[in-house]
């Protein structure tokens, strides 16, 4: 009966492929593991982008909207009195998404 296998030193391991199929699995499965949960990160963090900047749209258009009624309701009560001249106070944000809050007179 013969054996295939080299005895021993550097020849013995070149050719030994025994549990070679058992590495190179875990291999490939950490490998892809690595690849998705990668990928998963950056689509998340893109997602958390755009929502972060539809919400500052959104507080900015608030703002705006406020600062419109308040001029407007300046306007009328200017248009309404004797001399025109009239002050009205608008609560704006003093950055958006914050909760502190500033005064303006117009």
């Amino acid at each position: 009966m013969t054996d295939d296998r080299p005895t021993g030193g550097v020849r013995a391991l070149l050719g030994d492929d025994r549990a070679v199929s058992t590495t190179l699995a875990y291999t490939l499965t950490l490998s892809i593991t690595a690849v998705l949960v990668s990928g998963l990160l950056i689509a998340g963090g893109g997602l958390i982008e755009d929502q972060r900047e539809a919400i500052t749209r959104d507080e900015l258009t608030v703002s705006g909207q406020q600062l419109a009624g308040g001029l407007e309701d300046a306007d009328r009560l200017a248009g309404a009195a004797e001399n025109g001249i009239v002050e009205v106070d608008i609560w704006l944000p003093a950055d958006v998404g914050r909760a502190a809050r500033t005064r303006w007179s117009c």
